[in-house]
């Protein structure tokens, strides 16, 4: 099995729109967490939670389930995605200079808290 991967999802024909269960509660909890850590007008957090929407939407894309952001398990299966060898994530990452990698791993510290 070759798991597809690419920056934005979508890997099939014509995109799909799918509707992840409490988005926007996710991104205003996990952008104040990730304040902890950054000044308000860097976007990193905003740009993070961004990302975990990619993913959540390339994840579906791959095993045909939405992710619950607001669910540990979700943190679980995005971390174990990127772990896949057939996945396309590991080239993906070096080329973006670690910049999925953090934010998955600032997602899974989300969840941690």
């Amino acid at each position: 099995m070759t798991i597809k991967f690419t920056k934005y999802g979508k890997n099939v024909g014509l995109p799909i729109t799918i509707s992840i269960p409490n988005l926007e509660k996710f991104r205003i909890e996990f952008i104040n967490f990730g304040h902890r850590n950054s000044p308000d007008k860097s976007g990193k957090a905003s740009s993070y939670a961004n990302y975990i929407e990619y993913l959540i939407q390339n994840y579906y894309d791959n095993f045909d389930e939405i992710l619950n952001p607001l669910d540990k398990k979700s943190a679980e299966k995005l971390a174990a995605f990127r772990t896949i060898s057939e996945s396309l994530f590991i080239d993906y990452n070096r080329s973006e200079s670690r910049f999925p990698n953090a934010a998955i791993e600032e997602f899974i510290k989300f969840h941690e808290r």
